[in-house]
């Protein structure tokens, strides 16, 4: 692993160029970020941060970013920081080069979170990485470079992409931050884009993590992951899950266990650990 990261920090340096971040808050933004140096005054050193972090770049990536942000902006209440780590050099070319860079775009977000963790005013438990597609395992390897001691506060997995990202790979996992949660919305057949596993602390199988309501193809079911997650940011989520005993209980549909609200961005977001179902409706807010 210490091999695996020094070589990923050496890379790292030479493609930093096409890795950028972006703030918005709630009146203010696009504002690049340098990365070094001073903060500057547009970021709010005590208010909650949002990450966003795209995966391979086909039409979902920029629906993702373009979806999320202006949600999170409208609905959250309180001052916020929405940082967007745009890495399309690194992830638009074929998937395999991607996938390939997710770890080169992770120690630059180590150390771009580093530099923002050096102002005694920012602490890292008020930060919350939500990544899609490849982005999930981009949020896990930036996290997984924290101590126990100063983690992330909360990792969200959008369909976290399985192809190259099996048990034993550098994937997220549920020890990345103080709390992670994973939806999984396409992980069936042989052109799913989603990890079955559950990887998380709260995995939630929405309509079993397949076959998503109103979705033809697997990439519909793949966004729906972000959809979800957008309509569960307002103050009035009623996206709630039942916790299964098992998978299989899970596949056939028969969970009764405790209640948990899908996604939000609560950063004291707690659960029991465990898969979770929850049944959708096809159009937006899903309920």
């Amino acid at each position: 692993m210490l091999k695996f990261c020094i070589f990923l920090a050496a890379v790292a340096v030479c493609y930093g160029q096409d890795i950028k971040y972006t703030l918005y808050t709630k009146d203010k933004g696009p504002i690049d970020m340098s990365g070094s140096g001073e903060l500057i005054k547009e970021f709010g050193k005590k208010d909650n941060t949002i990450f966003l972090i795209h995966g391979y770049f086909d039409n979902s990536a920029q629906q993702f970013l373009d979806f999320v942000r202006p949600v999170i902006l409208k609905d959250f209440k309180k001052k916020i920081n929405v940082i967007e780590v745009n890495w399309k050099p690194l992830a638009e070319e074929s998937y395999t080069i991607a996938s390939g860079n997710a770890g080169i775009v992770a120690v630059n977000m180590t150390n771009f979170i580093r530099w923002l963790d050096l102002d005694k005013d920012v602490k890292l438990e008020n930060f919350h990485l939500v990544g899609f597609d490849l982005g999930a395992h981009v949020a896990g390897i930036a996290g997984r470079n924290f101590n126990s001691n100063n983690k992330v506060g909360r990792i969200t997995g959008l369909n976290p992409t399985g192809r190259h990202w099996g048990p034993g790979t550098q994937r997220l996992r549920d020890t990345d931050a103080t709390y992670v949660e994973v939806i999984h919305t396409d992980t069936f057949g042989a052109l799913s884009n989603g990890i079955e596993d559950p990887i998380g602390h709260v995995n939630f199988y929405p309509n079993g993590g397949r076959n998503q309501p109103g979705c033809v193809f697997h990439s519909c079911c793949h966004a729906r992951s972000f959809e979800l997650f957008a309509a569960s940011i307002n103050e009035d989520n009623r996206l709630r899950g039942n916790q299964c005993s098992s998978m299989t209980q899970m596949n056939l549909n028969l969970c009764r266990g405790v209640t948990l609200q899908l996604g939000g961005t609560d950063l004291s977001k707690t659960g029991t650990r465990g898969i979770y179902r929850i049944n959708t409706t096809r159009r937006y807010p899903f309920y």
